[in-house]
């Protein structure tokens, strides 16, 4: 019977830990302390961390960086001092400037403050605002108080440009419909799923051939949910099989590697720059300007006509490379091709590019 009063005795006891440590916890979570914050809008290429999707959580410390190509937006959330609506500080970055996730919490604050109006925001330079607003309610409801009403007003047009604007989803397809498109998030493996229409959608290959592959995929906010409208993949023979690309016959089929894949004394892969004359095949010329390390590139390409410049940003891996041409705030032209290595050290590209990849493009690129 002792022994007994001594388990029930040593089971009381860890029950009581349990309690204690679940009150804590509770506490914690109640409290606001931000010791995460979430990923509410991506459009273009993260570089760090790899993948990084709307919709997945960051933790305190995380250190990102954005291609020149890239927005990002992340909220931090706590009480605020109006009861009922929480208080939410967005961090927005991109073209290029890195963020580290820190613990924010004003508990019983909310300074409210909008953000730079979005057509005003500049291609060429870093993005790095961090402003406050209160959590939305419902458009219908009669009773939302003044603070909260002001916060919205002020947000409006930043709203309605990040309902409109494009945005990029990047892992696995795990399914595929006639309807739908189901894709595994590359950097937390969340599952999302994006509608799809048939005979709008751009994609360089079968959507059907898709599952299993890595992908970017474009999308827009609709009113049913996310409509994807664009898709970039590494499958890119079959769109180059009906193209004629005049190479030099020494350098075809040399599988490429180039420069900056291996990590210097265990470090970051070093940077490698490329500068390619660049033809589109549509009469226009110009310059293509490449930044790569490891796999990751960034860059600049220069059109005669017009002086037009537009930021790039993508994947440049073994012979293949895909990459996003930056048009405006709102709009990404991509592009796809293969790479082929000359004896001199210098390289040939060319692949597809521009709506139904119906544009043809090549390059001659020397370091």
């Amino acid at each position: 019977m002792g022994a007994c009063q001594v388990l029930f005795c040593k089971c009381d006891e860890a029950m009581r830990k349990l309690k204690r440590f679940l009150l804590g916890y509770t506490l914690v979570l109640a409290s606001g302390i931000g010791f995460t914050a979430d990923v509410t809008f991506v459009d273009g290429t993260i570089i760090e961390p790899e993948g990084l999707n709307e919709g997945d959580t960051v933790r305190r410390g995380t250190r990102i960086v954005t291609g020149v190509d890239a927005l990002i937006m992340i909220e931090y959330r706590w009480r605020s001092d109006v009861s009922g609506y929480d208080c939410i500080h967005v961090a927005i970055i991109g073209n290029g400037q890195p963020y580290t996730v820190q613990t924010v919490e004003t508990p019983g604050q909310c300074d409210i403050r909008a953000p730079t109006n979005p057509n005003n925001l500049s291609a060429d330079q870093p993005i790095m605002e961090e402003e406050f607003r209160y959590a939305d309610a419902s458009f219908d409801d009669p009773n939302m108080p003044d603070r909260v009403r002001a916060s919205r007003s002020q947000w409006q047009t930043f709203d309605r440009w990040t309902r409109n604007a494009e945005r990029t989803f990047t892992g696995e397809v795990t399914s595929v419909s006639s309807s739908s498109i189901q894709m595994r998030s590359a950097h937390s493996g969340q599952l999302r799923r994006f509608s799809i229409d048939s005979a709008t959608i751009q994609s360089p290959v079968a959507l059907d051939s898709l599952r299993g592959d890595d992908i970017q995929l474009i999308y827009r906010m609709a009113n049913s949910g996310p409509q994807a409208i664009r898709v970039i993949t590494q499958s890119i023979e079959p769109i180059l099989a009906p193209v004629q690309i005049a190479f030099d016959p020494v350098i075809v089929g040399q599988v490429v590697t180039p420069g900056g894949d291996t990590p210097q004394n265990g470090g970051a892969p070093a940077l490698v720059e490329w500068k390619c004359s660049l033809d589109l095949h549509q009469g226009d010329i110009g310059v293509l300007m490449i930044e790569q390390r490891g796999a990751r590139i960034l860059g600049t390409i220069y059109i005669e006509r017009g002086e037009q410049e537009h930021a790039i940003g993508g994947m440049w891996k073994d012979n293949k490379i895909t990459f996003n041409r930056r048009l405006s705030e709102t709009s990404r032209q991509p592009f796809t091709g293969v790479v082929t290595k000359a004896n001199d050290g210098s390289m040939k590209m060319g692949g597809r590019f521009a709506a139904n990849f119906n544009g043809v493009w090549s390059a001659d690129c020397k370091r």
